[in-house]
């Protein structure tokens, strides 16, 4: 039999444990749907949401298994893991919905449906539910990480390292930790610290070797630092995980701040990505 990871998400799952639902084949199927999603996998994520679906089917009744249910629809967005990214979020929010709708003390769902917010970039409404999150749970690492993503985004970049920093303090070895090193590391590019930025970066990739958005935060810090070299190296990595690179696959991300947004593709241009506005602009 497989083990199942000890670090996958410690609040979340223990509070899914103590809400045992009218089934137990349904508690069953949610932690093995659980171990699936936490690999960040999109072949995974799709197993994880079978027995999300399974678990459902057993008890239509049960909120951690529909919020762990959206979470698997936000997954195909966040991760780039479809080409319909507005009805994935759609899926996602009917699902977080739900669970909210049937224990609106389930934080797993509120943070969720915060995520797909953010994703939407409704910003103000994502911090809002992150904040009803930690109120539930001040300990939550995806509550933490996610306030400190929103805060980021809305350009209150100080506080958004606080936040940040203490989801890494309260889970350190969390399956998603890579990725919240990645928002670190964009937080710090945000606050032109680009050492801190390049060394967030860095710490996320090697948790995650194949970390596109880490390795674009690390090219354009390096970029803006004036370490050409370097940069151009860290973009011949980049081309090398995904030859078809460019700006676009960037464009899911919730820029409400136009300079966030420029001086991230700025960084990624100067170190040798071609623009493809830029180009149409000069024909």
């Amino acid at each position: 039999a497989t083990a199942v990871d000890p670090a996958i998400r410690g609040f979340e799952t223990q509070a899914a444990l103590r809400k045992h639902p009218g089934n137990l084949g349904a508690w069953d199927h949610v932690l093995r749907g659980m171990w699936h999603v936490n690999r960040y996998k999109k072949d995974e994520n799709a197993k994880g949401r079978a027995e999300f679906e399974a678990a459902l089917a057993r008890d239509p009744g049960y909120a951690p298994a529909h919020a762990w249910l959206a979470a698997t629809h936000l997954n195909d967005a966040w991760f780039n893991w479809t080409d319909q990214h507005v009805h994935s979020l759609s899926l996602a929010q009917a699902s977080a919905s739900n669970a909210m709708r049937l224990d609106d003390s389930e934080p797993q769902a509120l943070a969720i449906a915060a995520a797909v917010d953010f994703f939407s970039s409704r910003i103000d409404q994502a911090r809002d539910k992150y904040g009803r999150a930690l109120e539930l749970n001040p300990n939550s690492f995806l509550a933490n990480y996610g306030c400190g993503g929103a805060l980021n985004y809305s350009g209150q970049c100080d506080a958004a390292e606080r936040f940040t920093q203490k989801a890494l303090e309260l889970s350190p070895n969390d399956p998603l930790v890579w990725n919240c090193l990645g928002s670190l590391a964009h937080i710090y590019l945000n606050l032109r610290r680009y050492d801190d930025a390049v060394a967030a970066a860095d710490r996320a990739i090697a948790r995650r070797h194949g970390y596109v958005f880490a390795r674009a935060v690390k090219t354009a810090a390096l970029a803006h630092a004036g370490r050409a070299s370097e940069a151009a190296e860290a973009l011949s990595a980049i081309r090398h995980i995904d030859p078809s690179f460019s700006l676009s696959r960037l464009s899911h991300y919730p820029f409400v701040l136009s300079d966030q947004r420029r001086h991230l593709y700025s960084g990624l241009t100067a170190a040798g990505l071609e623009n493809p506005d830029a180009t149409s602009a000069a024909r």
